[in-house]
């Protein structure tokens, strides 16, 4: 019977595609790996081994997490977990529609002994199962016609399972095989994923070894067969990094103060990076059920169901609330990055406010279509310096820009920030804005001695939605003369070093801000109603 070999990398609706592999292969001479005390089953002909469970055994395949696998006779192995035990494949022809099967060279092999070692993980290295087959008889061959005709020879091969890393590794030797050329079509390399119309089967071809179905031509002496996962691996930001279970509070997922006869709020982006190695498969994006699941509404109407390694897609969320008071649901979204929790969940928030006057404060970076600063957000945009060298400080300015979204009069409080490492030039920020009015005030980076400097500028307000006082962080690298620097900060302000020019015989070039302190500063605006 010949074996058709296939990789199907289709999803079936409802379910998330499987996790997949990409197979290589490198010639090296073989040589036994060291097994210190290892199961020896001697196994008779076409038969399977009962389960082994060794403690501490614990494999990722294809999403499943298997505890226990078989072994058998004919260079296979079958893997299983107690809810999804191994099927008892037997036979010289391959079959792998039981799903979770790893054939590292399935061939009609006569008895013999079969060693089996797992290694626990220990001292951070990972946990190894080493299955070997043989030395043991090759039991036929078929010829290019007629009958099977018998061709005794010895085979000996390994398959190791890497627990840490999912890995897959196939290894063979050479003891004796009298015909190597002459193999026929039923001896195959393969893994398959679970059983069902969405199976993954894959080979990997080598050369005039194994064809593209994984049926063997030659016996694949010193060779070195390893699977390797693809992984998808689920980021999520709305600005800054977001948490499974994070809380709305001090992020842009928290949408304030809003009028509940105002209508929705403006949409506000979540996106979700794939930052692994395998397709990132999105199958749903919802708002779990609860009291105030209605009042948040998604648009995933751009979302990409696939998301490719090292891109990301996204989806918008808006309140608006129906009553008056605090509000907040959990937003679900089901993927196959099973690193993560599935569902992935986070918390929206808002607050619904009466039609009567009422304040909001609302922050952005520079002006009214700036990005949007979360009341204690971590410091990022315009408020992220970067590295700059001391003596080539203050830096340009960052400007802050402060509105009152809401409709009664917004009173504001000093701005200050206690870190001598950061200068406000606030002066022209008012007590009150009434409603749609709006200021700004500008912040520079100006430290004195080198390392990390963070602060935090606040100011009170009687927004109710949000606490007070307002926090706004801040954040920036200062390096002496020589350092590198290596912020991506905000790319306004001041910097400067010293570059050897080529060709110059040791002149340097100074590169100094010789417009510090004559910078234009930006004029502070305030425009009242």
């Amino acid at each position: 019977m010949r074996l058709t070999m296939f990789v199907l990398l289709v999803c079936v609706a409802g379910n998330l595609c499987a996790q997949s592999y990409v197979g290589s292969h490198v010639s090296q001479a073989y040589s036994n790996t060291a097994l210190s005390n290892p199961t020896v089953q001697n196994m008779a002909v076409d038969t399977i081994s009962a389960v082994q469970a060794p403690a501490g055994f614990n494999f990722n395949f294809f999403g499943q997490t298997c505890d226990r696998f078989r072994i058998g006779s004919n260079g296979y192995m079958t893997l299983g977990n107690a809810s999804n035990p191994p099927s008892s494949v037997v036979g010289s022809t391959p079959d792998v529609s039981s799903g979770l099967v790893v054939a590292a060279l399935w061939l009609d092999l006569d008895t013999g002994d079969v060693l089996s070692k797992y290694t626990p993980a220990s001292g951070g290295g990972p946990g190894v199962l080493v299955v070997r087959w043989g030395p043991v008889w090759t039991r036929t061959l078929p010829p290019s016609s007629g009958p099977f005709q018998s061709a005794p020879g010895a085979v000996l091969f390994e398959l190791h399972l890497d627990t840490a890393t999912g890995i897959i590794k196939f290894r063979y030797g050479y003891p004796n095989w009298h015909s190597p050329e002459n193999t026929g079509h039923i001896h195959s390399q393969c893994i398959a994923g679970p059983a069902g119309a969405a199976q993954e089967i894959i080979s990997q071809p080598v050369g005039t070894i194994f064809t593209a179905d994984g049926e063997m031509t030659k016996y694949p002496v010193d060779l070195e067969i390893t699977f390797t996962p693809t992984v998808p691996a689920l980021a999520v930001h709305d600005g800054a990094s977001v948490a499974h279970g994070a809380s709305a509070a001090g992020s842009m997922r928290d949408f304030g103060g809003q009028d509940i006869n105002a209508g929705p709020t403006n949409a506000r982006t979540i996106k979700l990076h794939n930052t692994g190695t395998g397709t990132l498969a999105l199958s749903g994006i919802t708002v779990a059920p609860g009291t105030h699941a209605a009042l948040f509404t998604l648009d995933t109407s751009s979302t990409a169901a696939n998301v490719a390694p090292g891109t990301f897609t996204s989806f918008t969320v808006a309140f608006d609330p129906d009553t008056v008071g605090a509000k907040s649901a959990q937003i679900e979204i089901t993927h196959n990055d099973f690193a993560q929790p599935i569902p992935f969940m986070f918390e929206v928030a808002g607050t619904g406010m009466p039609t009567s006057l009422f304040p909001v404060v609302t922050v952005r970076e520079d002006n009214a279509a700036g990005a949007w600063i979360g009341n204690g957000a971590a410091a990022s945009g315009n408020r992220d310096f970067g590295s700059h060298l001391i003596g080539t400080m203050p830096t340009g300015e960052a400007v802050i820009y402060i509105e009152n979204t809401g409709a009664a009069t917004l009173t504001l409080g000093t701005v200050t920030c206690l870190s001598p490492d950061f200068v406000l030039d606030a002066n022209g920020v008012p007590a009150s804005l009434a409603p749609g009015a709006w200021a700004t005030f500008e912040v520079r980076f100006d430290a004195q001695s080198t390392g990390v400097k963070s602060a935090a500028i606040t100011f009170g307000h009687n927004d109710s939605t949000t606490a007070d006082p307002f926090v706004i962080n801040v954040t920036g690298v200062a390096a002496a003369a020589g350092q590198a620097s290596s912020g991506t900060g905000n790319s306004s302000g001041g910097g400067g070093g010293c570059t050897a020019l080529a060709g110059t015989g040791g002149l340097w070039l100074l590169a100094l801000p010789v417009l510090i302190g004559l910078r234009r500063r930006r004029a502070t605006r305030a425009n009242h109603a």
